[in-house]
């Protein structure tokens, strides 16, 4: 059995789009990727140029490119590929700025003014973001915390997840290819060979523990009937051709509430922030000239 905790995954990437989440949508069960609840954010997740990276850093990094995703960030669910481009980003910028004191030129364009308005619209587009995140937190009390975890929890009772590898390929001539090879060869090193969902292939197509309901309706149809250490026949999504194997099923037991408290505050100040904008959207009398 395993504890973990619902949340929303980042539909960006490959893997991920593959469930049936969205951002700031519905909860999901299990999957050991959701494992938030027993890491900190101050676990050290890279390091670059001798420079340790946290989860917390992370986080930051793809809340600033998308502000309004706080609280939905699932940091366990980036592939290695994703976690090195981050990184990468984040350390890009810092040898900038560590350049940026001694740039004599740079120090002009500051002073001239054209920098100069750039940044104190940045600092505006801050001080806004900050203050909407105050107003947000002031909105989540711990009743609305305890109310959300006892629902969630709730929804969690006689679920399953299940333990889930797959062959991703473009076209059904080569899911074809690989369903034969099956028949001599272990679904790992199929998977290795000839999925090109690279991030999984590299694990033998492992996706890691799952719910059926975080699927997307093809993948959870093809699998949905399936036994333990049984393979499907190839089936097609948006995404192209897969073959799916079940290696285990298990109950889903969730996380203690203090265990989890800090990432259901932070959804719940997302989801609060959200609706504020939208309170302000509606509250405002817009009027174009023409």
């Amino acid at each position: 059995m395993t504890k973990n905790l619902p949340g929303s995954a980042m539909p960006r990437w490959k893997t991920a789009m593959l469930l049936a989440m969205a951002w700031g949508g519905g909860p999901m069960w299990g999957g050991g990727a959701a494992m938030a609840d027993v890491t900190t954010d101050w676990h050290v997740l890279a390091t670059a140029d001798g420079r340790q990276i946290t989860r917390a850093e992370i986080i930051r990094e793809i809340e600033a490119g998308n502000p309004q995703a706080r609280g939905d960030v699932d940091v366990d669910r980036l592939s290695a590929d994703e976690l090195r481009a981050i990184v990468t980003d984040v350390s890009i910028r810092q040898r900038l700025l560590s350049g940026a004191q001694e740039n004599t030129l740079l120090r002009k364009r500051i002073e001239r003014g054209d920098l100069r308005r750039r940044i104190e619209a940045y600092r505006d587009r801050l001080i806004a973001q900050a203050q909407l995140e105050t107003i947000a937190a002031g909105r989540v009390t711990n009743q609305d915390i305890q109310k959300r975890y006892d629902k969630l929890k709730a929804e969690m009772k006689g679920k399953e997840e299940w333990h889930i590898r797959h062959i991703l390929a473009e076209d059904k001539k080569t899911i074809e290819k690989a369903e034969k090879a099956l028949n001599k060869r272990p679904f790992e090193e199929i998977a290795k060979e000839y999925s090109t969902d690279r991030p999984t292939a590299e694990r033998g197509g492992d996706l890691g523990f799952v719910s059926v309901e975080q699927l997307k309706e093809p993948f959870a149809k093809a699998i949905s009937k399936l036994a333990v250490g049984k393979v499907s026949e190839p089936f097609q999504t948006d995404l192209g051709w897969h073959i799916a194997k079940v290696e285990e099923k298990r109950p889903i037991e969730p996380a203690p509430l203090e265990a989890v408290r800090g990432r259901l505050r932070r959804q719940l100040e997302g989801e609060a922030g959200r609706a504020y904008l939208k309170e302000l959207t509606e509250s405002m009398d817009v009027k174009l000239r023409k």
